[in-house]
C-alpha cells in the first residue's frame, strides 16, 4: 500500500509541476513586454505577470 501511495504522490507532484510550467509559458507568450517580464517569483510560486521596467529586471511594484 505504501508503494502505491508514493507512486501516486509522485505522479500528482509531477503533473502539478508540468501544469504550472505550462501556465507560466502561456503568460509570457501572451504578454508582449518591451523589456521582458518581471522576474519576481511570488509567494504562491508563480512568476509576476507584469512587464519589467526599462533598465531593470523587475516591474514597478517589485523594484
Amino acid at each position: 500500500m505504501k508503494k502505491l501511495l508514493i507512486i501516486t504522490s509522485f505522479t500528482l507532484t509531477a503533473v502539478s509541476f508540468l501544469t504550472s510550467f505550462t501556465n507560466s509559458e502561456k503568460i509570457s507568450q501572451e504578454r508582449n513586454c518591451q523589456y521582458g517580464q518581471c522576474i519576481k517569483i511570488k509567494k504562491d510560486g508563480y512568476q509576476c505577470r507584469n512587464c519589467a521596467q526599462q533598465g531593470s529586471y523587475y516591474c514597478w511594484s517589485h523594484r
